[in-house]
């Protein structure tokens, strides 16, 4: 989700002596600052998105540093515009990910509101080079009050990915060869909220104590075989769509229209921060009402994959080569610090989900 949106009210820090703790979930890292999102490659590196600056960083397994990446140059400085270009910096980083290319995939939203329309875009960083490789800018497919929230990627060779706009709920196809774009399925009960999200089985609500509304169209997943997207608006119920469709309404305005008619109310899940996904097409989802882990299989039967009381407010998860499910939290601990857990699945990643 990356969003945060919960109102809490009399929340504290559980202590161990009167939380529900699962022995297989792990303590990987303590942070200073809580992270949105973790990225994992094999040779040890590990990747992480914040909420304020620095946006990026990497952080040193050996050290326990954390270090702006690449470079502090691009990120946008709004005090100094004149001499921070918003075409090539990002504004409002709201994701990253390693993806299949080896890349690193920054999301940024622009801004709320968005600056359009150079704000929104996705920046893609080569981290052998640690340079820019390429930037999509999608102010042509986004709009004052997107939220341009996440991306995953389609069937290899297909040069497809897909993200979800958060703001005004839709999803987006990209092919990225030539960087052509196209809106898709905005105003159909998928990709909105339905009902509120909620924390713990109580409403989020305003500062003023009104029913918040939940982000549309936020996490998503592309099945091992590349053959289904799956996507839920932050409140929950997963959906899914066949990505040939996806695909073919890239260039076919009749489909595009059609859409609608060929999505799939797949499996009932709760208010959740963030999804991974692993090579057997498992899904695993956050539990905000339960600390929770939950997954649906890939015949969408739904289950409590893991509950530990720890687990409050886990974002945007990853499933590294070495089967660990990596789950970021962003709520503060009882010491003032942000923790990583990890948990052995015993499966890898999906094989198209990254490298």
């Amino acid at each position: 989700m990356h969003v945060h949106y919960f109102l809490l009210i009399g929340f504290s820090w559980l202590s161990s002596c009167d939380a529900a703790i699962d022995p297989r979930v792990q303590l990987a890292l303590t942070l200073n600052s809580s992270t949105k999102g973790i990225s994992t490659i094999p040779d040890g590196r590990i990747f992480m998105v914040h909420g304020s600056s620095p946006q990026i960083t990497e952080y040193n397994t050996s050290t326990g540093i954390q270090t702006i990446y690449p470079y502090t140059k691009l990120e946008y400085d709004a005090s100094s515009p004149n001499s921070s270009d918003i075409k090539s910096t990002y504004v409002s980083l709201n994701a990253q990910r390693i993806g299949p290319d080896g890349n690193l995939w920054l999301i940024d939203t622009g801004g709320s509101p968005a600056s359009m329309p150079w704000g929104p875009k996705i920046i893609v960083i080569n981290i052998t080079t640690n340079s820019v490789d390429r930037i999509y800018h999608m102010g042509n497919v986004t709009k004052t009050g997107s939220l341009l929230d996440d991306i995953r990627f389609g069937r290899p060779g297909s040069n497809r990915a897909y993200l979800t706009d958060a703001g005004i709920g839709a999803l987006i196809t990209l092919d990225l060869a030539t960087g052509q774009a196209v809106r898709l399925l905005e105003g159909h009960e998928s990709v909105e909220a339905s009902f509120p999200a909620s924390f713990q089985g109580t409403l989020n609500r305003n500062m003023d104590g009104t029913v918040a509304s939940a982000p549309a169209a936020d996490d998503l997943e592309v099945t091992p075989d590349a053959d289904y997207l799956l996507y839920q608006a932050a409140s929950g119920n997963l959906w899914r769509i066949a990505t040939k469709y996806l695909d073919q309404s890239l260039y076919n305005s009749s489909l595009a229209t059609l859409l609608g008619d060929l999505t799939e109310d797949w499996a009932f899940t709760s208010s959740t921060g963030g999804t991974a996904i692993d090579a057997d097409g498992t899904s695993y989802y956050s539990n905000f009402d339960r600390t929770s882990i939950d997954a649906v299989w890939a015949n969408g039967t739904r289950f409590q994959y893991v509950q530990d009381d720890r687990l409050v407010f886990v974002d945007a998860m990853w499933v590294s080569t070495d089967q660990k499910l990596w789950m970021p939290m962003t709520m503060e601990t009882s010491n003032g610090t942000y923790a990583v857990y990890t948990m052995d699945i015993g499966v890898g990643p999906s094989p198209i989900d990254h490298a």
